[in-house]
Protein backbone atom coordinates (compact mmCIF):
# COMPACT_ATOMS: atom_id res chain seq x y z
CA UNK A 1 0.00 0.00 0.00
CA UNK A 2 1.19 3.48 -0.82
CA UNK A 3 2.17 5.77 2.09
CA UNK A 4 0.74 9.24 2.60
CA UNK A 5 1.38 12.32 4.74
CA UNK A 6 -2.20 12.15 6.10
CA UNK A 7 -3.90 9.33 8.00
CA UNK A 8 -7.24 8.61 9.64
CA UNK A 9 -6.94 8.19 13.41
CA UNK A 10 -8.22 5.07 15.14
CA UNK A 11 -8.20 4.06 18.78
CA UNK A 12 -8.66 0.73 20.52
CA UNK A 13 -11.60 0.37 22.90
CA UNK A 14 -10.39 -0.45 26.43
CA UNK A 15 -13.52 -2.52 27.03
CA UNK A 16 -14.21 -4.57 23.89
CA UNK A 17 -10.74 -4.24 22.28
CA UNK A 18 -12.19 -3.24 18.89
CA UNK A 19 -10.59 -0.52 16.80
CA UNK A 20 -12.83 2.48 16.11
CA UNK A 21 -12.57 5.65 14.04
CA UNK A 22 -12.18 8.87 16.00
CA UNK A 23 -13.10 11.11 13.08
CA UNK A 24 -9.72 12.86 13.27
CA UNK A 25 -7.30 13.35 10.43
CA UNK A 26 -3.60 13.34 11.31
CA UNK A 27 -0.99 15.17 9.26
CA UNK A 28 2.77 14.67 9.08
CA UNK A 29 3.94 18.26 9.62
CA UNK A 30 7.02 17.70 7.49
CA UNK A 31 4.81 16.33 4.69
CA UNK A 32 6.72 13.07 4.58
CA UNK A 33 4.85 10.07 3.22
CA UNK A 34 5.08 8.04 6.43
CA UNK A 35 1.48 7.04 7.21
CA UNK A 36 -0.72 4.14 6.21
CA UNK A 37 -4.42 4.84 5.64
CA UNK A 38 -5.24 4.30 9.37
CA UNK A 39 -3.09 4.92 12.45
CA UNK A 40 -3.93 3.63 15.94
CA UNK A 41 -2.91 6.32 18.43
CA UNK A 42 -4.06 4.96 21.78
CA UNK A 43 -6.98 3.72 23.82
CA UNK A 44 -10.43 5.06 24.59
CA UNK A 45 -14.02 3.87 24.57
CA UNK A 46 -15.99 3.15 21.41
CA UNK A 47 -19.51 4.51 20.95
CA UNK A 48 -20.99 1.14 21.97
CA UNK A 49 -19.16 0.99 25.32
CA UNK A 50 -19.17 4.71 26.21
CA UNK A 51 -22.12 6.49 27.89
CA UNK A 52 -22.12 10.23 28.50
CA UNK A 53 -22.16 11.09 32.21
CA UNK A 54 -20.89 7.67 33.30
CA UNK A 55 -17.60 5.94 34.12
CA UNK A 56 -17.23 2.42 32.81
CA UNK A 57 -15.92 -0.12 35.31
CA UNK A 58 -14.41 -3.16 33.58
CA UNK A 59 -13.90 -6.27 35.67
CA UNK A 60 -10.61 -8.09 35.11
CA UNK A 61 -9.23 -11.32 36.55
CA UNK A 62 -6.16 -10.26 38.58
CA UNK A 63 -4.63 -13.74 38.34
CA UNK A 64 -4.68 -13.69 34.55
CA UNK A 65 -3.85 -9.98 34.10
CA UNK A 66 -0.45 -8.32 34.30
CA UNK A 67 -0.42 -5.63 36.98
CA UNK A 68 2.49 -3.17 37.13
CA UNK A 69 2.71 -0.53 39.87
CA UNK A 70 -0.91 -1.19 40.84
CA UNK A 71 -2.16 -0.54 37.29
CA UNK A 72 -3.21 -2.72 34.39
CA UNK A 73 -2.57 -1.71 30.78
CA UNK A 74 -5.42 -2.58 28.37
CA UNK A 75 -3.16 -5.02 26.49
CA UNK A 76 -2.45 -6.86 29.76
CA UNK A 77 -6.02 -6.90 31.14
CA UNK A 78 -7.86 -10.22 31.14
CA UNK A 79 -11.47 -9.04 30.97
CA UNK A 80 -14.14 -11.22 32.56
CA UNK A 81 -16.97 -9.73 30.48
CA UNK A 82 -18.60 -7.98 33.44
CA UNK A 83 -18.94 -4.22 33.02
CA UNK A 84 -20.68 -1.60 35.15
CA UNK A 85 -21.64 1.92 34.09
CA UNK A 86 -21.66 4.13 37.18
CA UNK A 87 -22.88 7.74 37.18
CA UNK A 88 -20.17 10.36 37.60
CA UNK A 89 -21.61 11.68 40.86
CA UNK A 90 -21.73 8.19 42.37
CA UNK A 91 -18.26 7.37 41.07
CA UNK A 92 -16.79 10.46 42.77
CA UNK A 93 -18.37 9.43 46.09
CA UNK A 94 -17.37 5.76 45.93
CA UNK A 95 -13.92 6.09 44.32
CA UNK A 96 -12.67 9.34 45.88
CA UNK A 97 -8.97 8.67 45.21
CA UNK A 98 -9.44 7.60 41.56
CA UNK A 99 -10.26 11.12 40.33
CA UNK A 100 -6.74 12.48 40.81
CA UNK A 101 -5.59 15.96 41.69
CA UNK A 102 -7.69 17.73 39.06
CA UNK A 103 -10.88 15.98 40.30
CA UNK A 104 -11.44 14.66 36.78
CA UNK A 105 -12.71 11.06 36.75
CA UNK A 106 -11.36 8.58 34.22
CA UNK A 107 -13.46 7.36 31.27
CA UNK A 108 -12.95 3.78 32.45
CA UNK A 109 -11.37 1.88 35.30
CA UNK A 110 -10.29 -1.75 35.58
CA UNK A 111 -11.56 -3.39 38.75
CA UNK A 112 -11.20 -6.82 40.33
CA UNK A 113 -14.00 -9.25 41.21
CA UNK A 114 -13.73 -8.18 44.86
CA UNK A 115 -14.70 -4.60 43.93
CA UNK A 116 -17.61 -5.89 41.82
CA UNK A 117 -18.86 -7.87 44.84
CA UNK A 118 -18.71 -4.78 47.08
CA UNK A 119 -20.60 -2.69 44.50
CA UNK A 120 -23.29 -5.38 44.19
CA UNK A 121 -23.81 -5.25 47.96
CA UNK A 122 -24.26 -1.47 47.73
CA UNK A 123 -26.97 -1.79 45.05
CA UNK A 124 -30.66 -1.74 45.90
CA UNK A 125 -32.28 -5.19 45.98
CA UNK A 126 -34.38 -4.61 42.82
CA UNK A 127 -31.24 -4.64 40.60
Amino acid sequence: MEKSYVTLEKKVCACCSKEYDTGSLLLDRRLRKSFDMYTVTGIGLCSTCWKDGYVLLIECDPDKSTIKDGKTHPNDAYRTGITIHIKLEAFKRVFKDACGKDDKPPMFLYIGPDVTAILKKMMPKEF
